[in-house]
């Protein structure tokens, strides 16, 4: 949504994302010029006929030569939950750059330097290893893409320091197409450098939707060559794109959990399960036998096996079969995964299911299910009628999850925090 020279890529009562133009300033300085967060409350005001002041918080900058995704907060309140989620480094911010040709490499590639800021000349200098007064810095790149003379990179930061990338990439030999500060020979005709923040994920703080926006770049002849030249090769659609991204949100908020964070929070999510009617109620009930990073059933699934028929899933080529669980004696590591499998003859009867229970790496309140992207479950649920609830940890319970006509909904979902 294009508004009075403000290009409006998601908004709701709490925050406003733009796409910030190159040569906008996101927040006051010394120049005078008007900033970003100014025009937006002045256009806040009018379209809302507000009386008295706006409030717009800046949640975090982009220098002046750059474009791309920029979030303020509409409240005091959000502000605040963004910047909690910022400092958790629970916001996935991806940038594209242009960079001098022939040196990134197209896997993904750990950069670790040690940065000094100089406040009077707005600069920042680079070091190799720890020195006194240096800051860690870290990034992550990968070639996306390439041209004769320039790559486009695809860079995640893992810290948020002074002119970070920009002085990263200059000090491993590939400063950015524009960027005279920092290398590069000639400027680009608008002033601009050729940086970009490409899209921004993150679960919202108030409402736990998951957000998730892209911001093109400007339309000049060399960003519009590598736009194409990317969506060429990716071909995916904007849900496909959104899973992908929620996928690597969510693992990030799994690994942040420890051992025996993970063993608590799974004990309270199975004594939910357990106390539901469904449960209660069910002879035959299909569980999973849980990985590393998932509610773990490995006690709930021997405990049960001595009350109820216990099922269990094992891959089979590109689907997933059903076998009686009999005990750990009876159990082998699958080839592909290396999950736990039943050793037993296929199970049959599925008519005589009365529970299924289903792990996801997130969930939402309608209760849509977004898989690993495999596909073994829905597959396998499509043909399966009785109740199946998905079963979590409840910060992969969210308002929304991109979802299609191909994904089998639940009819609960299970966190260590209840059942809905």
């Amino acid at each position: 949504m294009k508004t009075k020279g403000l290009q409006i890529l998601y908004e709701d009562n709490h925050i406003i994302i733009v796409n910030k133009h190159s040569g906008d300033i996101v927040q006051g300085d010394k120049t005078g010029d008007v900033p970003l967060c100014d025009e937006i409350k002045a256009y806040l005001k009018e379209r809302d006929n507000k009386q008295g002041n706006v409030f717009c918080g800046v949640i975090h900058r982009l220098d002046r030569p750059v474009s791309g995704v920029v979030t303020f907060a509409k409240t005091s309140k959000a502000l605040s939950r963004m910047n909690a989620l910022i400092e958790n480094r629970s916001v996935d911010k991806r940038y594209w750059a242009i960079v001098k040709g022939g040196i990134a490499s197209e896997k993904a590639t750990h950069l670790v330097h040690y940065l000094k800021r100089i406040e009077k000349k707005n600069t920042t200098i680079v070091s190799e290893v720890e020195r006194e007064g240096y800051k860690k810095a870290e990034l992550i790149y990968k070639r996306i893409a390439s041209a004769d003379k320039y790559d486009l990179l695809e860079i995640t930061l893992l810290t948020g320091r002074h002119h970070q990338i920009r002085a990263q990439l200059a000090a491993s030999g590939m400063p950015i197409k524009g960027d005279l500060k920092y290398g590069y020979p000639r400027s680009n005709h608008d002033a601009s450098i050729s940086l970009h923040a490409r899209s921004l994920a993150f679960i919202h703080p108030v409402s736990r939707k998951f957000i998730y926006v892209e911001a093109e770049p400007a339309q000049d002849a060399l960003w519009t060559f590598f736009c194409n030249a990317v969506k060429g090769e990716e071909q995916v659609d904007t849900v496909v794109q959104a899973k992908k991204r929620l996928r690597q949100h969510i693992k990030r908020l799994k690994a942040k959990q420890s051992d025996i964070d993970k063993a608590k929070l799974s004990a309270k999510a199975l004594h939910e399960l357990e106390q539901s009617d469904l449960f209660v109620n069910a002879r035959t009930v299909m569980m999973y036998w849980s990985m590393d990073d998932e509610v773990q059933t490995h006690d709930f699934v021997a405990k049960w096996s001595e009350s109820k028929r216990i099922i269990l899933p094992a891959i089979d080529g590109e689907n997933l079969q059903l076998k009686v669980y009999a005990g750990t004696q009876a159990m082998q590591s699958g080839e592909q995964y290396g999950i736990g499998e039943p050793t037993g003859e296929v199970f049959e009867a599925e008519e005589e299911i009365d529970l299924i229970v289903v792990p996801g790496v997130a969930f939402d309140k309608q209760h849509n299910r977004m898989g690993r992207g495999k596909a073994y479950y829905d597959k396998l649920l499509t043909r399966l009628t009785c109740p199946k609830v998905g079963l979590c940890f409840d910060f992969q319970l969210l308002d929304s999850v991109p979802c299609d006509e191909r994904d089998v909904p639940m009819n609960a979902v299970c966190t260590d925090k209840g059942i809905i």
